[in-house]
């Protein structure tokens, strides 16, 4: 398999902490992650988990994660106003809207699912610091070596995608033609046609490159070894361990709340709570590869 050798430090993979894990025991611990996320109902522990999870996001994105962190709060604060709107459902009425009740059951629910929504997004960027391209191909490609490749170029497409789209978009708004009345549907159209023939222009100088050093004569380079250790090992062993902790108490009533009919009252059982940190100690998971490579 081919692959153009990039030594860049910008192209640079880590191999240490979580973003050196294989990718199988990140995979699994996500799942669990979502798995958690369908059997923990209540507000409290939903809010609690969501302020760890945004913590985790940040430890690993830093302040480049901010203007996602916002993106994705928008959206989720638009469920959380949403659902009290159009549900009427519930018994306890906190105020009414003209003729329409806002109920505190409609309330709770619209919370629990934005902070579901919210959760979920946090999660899939955490994912993203460790599953390289490499690592998705190499999960994959035993299925539909194919189609696991067409997936891995697309995906290794879309950065480049957004840095020359930014730029360029950068560029025109420093022209004086393009101010602020000027940049509507069309305006937009003709950006989108300039960086389409930039973009081909630029991989047709990109293959001439290629071509001009000998790119395909010698021997083919290939992706980095993606190797099994015993640090993957023991990182799934207390993963899964922390799972099945984490599942048992939720087999036992923890973490579960019902809404509708009558909401449950909101208060915290010592099950819930023993919940609560068995679920965050498993979402945390990753910082103790993290900690131990550093220390």
């Amino acid at each position: 398999m081919g692959v153009y050798n990039r030594t860049s430090s910008a192209y640079a993979i880590r191999t240490d902490g979580y973003a050196g894990l294989h990718g199988i025991p990140v995979v699994l611990h996500m799942v669990g992650c979502m798995l958690g996320l369908v059997v923990l109902r209540h507000p409290l522990l939903l809010f609690f988990w969501a302020v760890c999870t945004a913590w985790l996001f940040f430890y690993f994105h830093g302040r480049k994660g901010f203007s996602l962190f916002i993106w994705t709060s928008v959206p989720a604060l638009f469920i959380a106003v949403l659902n009290p709107l159009t549900s009427q459902r519930g018994a306890y009425v906190l105020i009414y809207l003209g003729d329409r009740a806002i109920t505190a059951e409609a309330v709770l629910y619209g919370v629990s699912m934005s902070l579901t929504f919210l959760i979920t997004v946090l999660l899939l960027a955490i994912i993203s610091k460790s599953m390289t391209p490499g690592k998705w191909l190499d999960l994959t490609h035993r299925f539909s070596p194919v189609f696991a490749m067409l997936v891995i170029t697309t995906l290794r497409m879309i950065p480049l995608f957004q840095r020359e789209f930014s730029t360029l978009y950068g560029v025109q708004k420093t022209k004086p033609s393009a101010s602020a009345k000027s940049r509507g549907r069309v305006y937009h159209m003709k950006l989108l046609t300039v960086f389409f023939q930039y973009v081909l222009e630029k991989s047709v100088l990109s293959a001439d490159a290629m071509n001009a050093r000998g790119y395909g004569s010698g021997p083919r380079t290939s992706y980095r070894p993606i190797r099994w250790t015993w640090r993957d090992r023991n990182w799934l062993i207390g993963s899964l361990v922390l799972l099945l902790c984490s599942l048992v108490t939720s087999m036992f009533g923890g973490g579960s709340y019902q809404v509708y009919p009558r909401a449950e009252s909101i208060v915290l059982t010592p099950i819930d709570c023993i919940a609560l940190f068995c679920w965050i100690a498993y979402t945390l998971w990753p910082l103790a590869v993290e900690r131990r490579h550093r220390h």
